[in-house]
């Protein structure tokens, strides 16, 4: 698997997605009602970087041998460390981009009709 995500994964549209911040666990770099992302899925740990977990959760990931270090920007969250196979296992998206949401009702309507 390469460790460079390809351009054209993270331009086209029938892979990447948007991710909308709902709570403040990635605070103060993302907030709700003010930030969003786009997600591409990946199989696995590619390189650092923010990995949205199993569609829900966003995390800070650093490989560290035969583990994966997850934190979240917010310094009252708890770090986790797991297996590399493990953490593989697991529902990925790459962060490849971070929104400034202008109009979130706009946003919320676009994914009601997606």
């Amino acid at each position: 698997m390469n460790a460079i995500l390809p351009a054209q994964q993270a331009a086209d549209p029938t892979s990447s997605f948007i991710h909308e911040i709902i709570g403040d666990s990635m605070a103060p770099t993302y907030l709700p009602g003010r930030h969003a992302v786009i997600c591409v899925p990946v199989d696995g740990y590619l390189c650092e970087g923010v990995y949205l977990i199993n569609g829900i959760e966003l995390y800070r990931c650093q490989r560290e041998g035969k583990y994966v270090r997850m934190w979240r920007d917010n310094k009252l969250c708890s770090e986790f460390v797991y297996r590399i196979d493990i953490f593989n296992g697991a529902d990925l998206a790459l962060v490849c981009a971070d929104v400034r949401i202008t109009n979130p009702s706009v946003l919320r309507q676009a994914q009601l009709a997606a």
